[in-house]
Order: C-alpha cells, then structure tokens, then sequence
C-alpha cells in the first residue's frame, strides 16, 4: 500500500469516527479497492469503526449495495471467499451481507455451497433463513443438486405474510416457479385432505353397518335361545305323558290281576261277577281311550317339534348364509381401507425419514 493512499484512508477513517457521512461513505466504498491491501486496510477500519460499521449492516443502506457491488466486480472471487468466511460466526448482521455478496457473485459460486447454505435453513433470524431459500433456489437455476424443496418453499411462503418488509421484498422478488410450488404443495396438501375425510366418511359409514349387523345378530342369537326354550318344554311334556303312560299301563296290569283273580275265586254269584266283569271291562275301555288321547297327543307334539326343529335349521342356515356374505365383503372393503391408509401412512414416514436423512448426512 503507499504511504499516501494509507494517510488518505487513516484521514477517513479519523473523520468516519466524528459521523463525517462523506468520509463514512469514502471508507466503505474503498473496500471495493482494486489493491488487495487497501481493501483489507478499509474493510478492517469499518469494522473497527461504529459508525462505518453501522452503515455496511444496515441492508437498506445505498452505500452497502455499492460496496457490494465494487467488491464483486473488482474481484469476485476474494468476495466470494470472504462471504463463506463470515458465514461461520454467529452475526446475524454480517451472515446477512455475506449472503448478499454471495447473492451477487452467485456465478462464481461451485457445487457444494448448498450444504453450507442448507445448515443455515434453520438459523433463528427470519432474514437468513429467507436470503438462504431464495439462494438456493436460484442456485438450483445454475447447476443441479438435491434440496429440500418442501422447507424452501414453505420459508418462502411465510415470508409473503412476514412482518418485516425485508422477508416480504426477498419472497415476492422469486422468480415464477417458486410460486407454482407452493401453489402445487397447497393443491397437493387440499387433496390429502379431501382424500382423508373421505376416508374417515367410509370408516364411519362402516362402522355403522357393522353395529347393525351385531345387532342384527345378537337379535338371532336370542330368537335361537327361544328356539332352544320351545325344544326344553316340549321335551319335558314328554317326560311327563311318559310318566302318565307309565301309571296308566301300571293300573291295567293291576286291573288284569284282579281279574285274574275273580275268574280264580269260587264265588257263585255270577250276575254279580257279570256286573264286576261288564265294569271292568268299561273302565278298561275308559282307560284305553285316555291312553289313546295321550298317545295321539304325544305324536303331535313330536311332529310340531320334527316340524319347528326343521324350520329352525333352515333359518340358521340362512341367517349364517348371508351374514357370511356380508362379513366377508365388509373384511375386503376394510382391508382395501386399511391398504390405502397404510400407504398414505408410509409415503409420510417415507417422506419424513429422507428429511431425517438428508438432514444426518449434512456436514
């Protein structure tokens, strides 16, 4: 550097200190000296300067954008080398003109620096997180690479309601396509949605029909248990016209032996014997007749029964017949629901694991 170069900016510098606006404005714009030394010897006097430093970070400052510029068209590769450098600290201030000076070398910039910017998508400030996205996205427009669109465009889309002017300036300067994708990513999300109510509709509808059906069937299981009743108590009035069978074939073998017996006694009155047999014989038929009844009785029974039992089997096996019918198409469209949510399931977690991994394999 000459000594009379060096003087001069010592004298800007002095004068920058004292709030000079036009010595500030001579010593940032020697920043964007052609000689390496100067630039270095100014660029470290602004930042040692409050007032000149100040004015470099303030982004809507005229003499910002024109040491900006100088810098990049003076040597572009210096300011390209000295923006990846002041990324690593936690400025927000200098982060952000780093990113400015890269947003106008962006020619110069190789593949590779989108993992750097890609780190600085989740940086407190909305301003970085903003100037990076639209970085990456006209980086994308200079050479092809793997980003995580879906998190750029929703940073974008944000910054169109922020509430800093700057974020808004930075989102609505993007180029076309970006607001195709958030278009498309809002299309894509409504649909997801419809699908999903959809979905839950069908689940409720068949929810429903599989509570009519167990009430259907509860209301057969309890017609089977009456069913089941009629059986029992027409099986024990059949126990008890046998037992009455019994008692009647038990008093005409009493009767036989009592006849029996008068033929064998010696008694000689015969009309009295005559009288005793013809009663006998009346009571006999009496009893015979009442067996008869009781017998006829006890068939019909038994035929009702052969006949409710038949048309029982027949209810059940129709019962059974469409009920599985039934449950088995409600199984299939289940499994077809459960299919479809699965799969919408997995392309989320598919979705989430490739940011989980994209994000572990970042440096």
């Amino acid at each position: 550097m000459k000594h009379g170069e060096k003087v001069r900016l010592r004298s800007q510098d002095f004068l920058a200190r004292t709030g000079d606006k036009v010595s500030i404005e001579q010593l940032l714009a020697a920043i964007g000296n052609t000689d390496q030394d100067v630039s270095q010897y100014a660029l470290d006097k602004v930042f040692k300067n409050p007032e000149a430093y100040a004015e470099l970070m303030d982004p809507e400052s005229r003499a910002r954008l024109k040491v900006i510029h100088r810098f990049s068209e003076n040597d572009p590769e210096r300011a390209v080398a000295f923006s990846l450098a002041s990324l690593a600290p936690q400025n927000t201030d200098l982060s952000l003109l780093a990113l400015d000076v890269l947003d106008c070398n962006i020619a110069y910039l190789e593949p590779g620096i989108e993992l750097t910017l890609e780190r600085l998508l989740h940086h407190k400030s909305e301003r970085i997180r903003v100037k990076v996205s639209r970085l990456i996205v006209l980086l994308s427009h200079y050479y092809d690479f793997a980003y995580d669109q879906e998190q750029v465009v929703r940073i974008i889309e944000k910054a169109l309601d922020s509430k800093d002017l700057y974020c808004r300036q930075m989102a609505y300067g993007m180029p076309a396509s970006v607001f195709y994708k958030i278009k498309q990513v809002k299309s894509t999300i409504t649909h997801l949605k419809k699908d999903l109510e959809a979905a839950q509709t069908q689940v409720k509808s068949l929810t429903h029909e599989v509570s009519e059906i167990k009430l259907l069937f509860k209301a057969r299981q309890q017609q089977e248990r009456s069913y089941t009743q009629i059986v029992e108590n027409v099986e024990a009035a059949n126990a008890r016209l046998r037992e009455q069978i019994a008692l009647y074939e038990t008093l005409l073998q009493q009767r036989e032996q009592e006849m029996r017996a008068l033929r064998q006694s010696k008694s000689t009155d015969a009309a009295a014997r005559h009288k005793l047999l013809q009663s006998i014989v009346q009571e006999r038929k009496s009893r015979v007749h009442e067996v008869e009844q009781a017998r006829a009785l006890y068939e019909s029974l038994v035929e009702d029964y052969h006949a409710r039992e038949s048309e029982f089997k027949h209810q059940t096996y129709d019962f059974y017949h469409r009920f599985k019918t039934i449950f088995k198409t409600l199984i299939e469209e289940k499994e077809e629901l459960l299919v479809q949510l699965d799969a919408l399931h997995h392309d989320h977690e598919d979705h989430k694991d490739h940011n989980d991994h994209q994000n572990a394999t970042q440096p």
